[in-house]
């Protein structure tokens, strides 16, 4: 006899618009939170969270304001959030610490490796991104910087 036992793990991942118009479907078709968290395959928290931040107010024909959610709307609401957080914000604010960071490591003889720059430079009081950061920055060739 043959025991298998699937024990897959799922790692956390952002909703994305096709998600979203899943979760507006489902919820004009009277789903609840727990069955579309089930389709999705996700908690139903996320899916409470996720309705509450795209609803938006309408007006049905008697005028009377209620709540509806838009996968639209959700998904640039999420954009923008995230435009005006970690995800690349650091390539709009801290361009003089990139200009620094790039001059710095394409000038010959080399003193500084990423890490001790960004070590450096948080000496000197200035606020910067994380090593870690700054390496995924070069590795999706976000930085006129190659990895090597």
């Amino acid at each position: 006899m043959t025991h298998s036992q699937i024990s897959t793990h799922k790692h956390y991942q952002q909703l994305n618009l096709g998600d979203r118009a899943t979760i507006q479907a489902l919820r004009a078709a009277g789903k609840t939170m727990t069955e579309i968290a089930l389709v999705l395959h996700c908690n139903k928290s996320t899916i409470s969270r996720e309705i509450t931040r795209g609803a938006v107010a309408q007006l049905d024909s008697k005028h009377h304001s209620h709540q509806v959610y838009l996968a639209e709307t959700a998904q640039t609401l999420h954009a923008q959030k995230r435009d005006r957080t970690g995800h690349h914000a650091f390539l709009k604010t801290s361009r003089t610490f990139f200009k620094a960071l790039t001059k710095e490591l394409t000038r010959k003889p080399r003193v500084h490796s990423v890490d001790s720059f960004v070590h450096f430079y948080r000496d000197q009081g200035k606020s910067c991104p994380s090593t870690t950061t700054v390496y995924r920055y070069i590795d999706a060739g976000l930085l006129k910087l190659d990895n090597m």
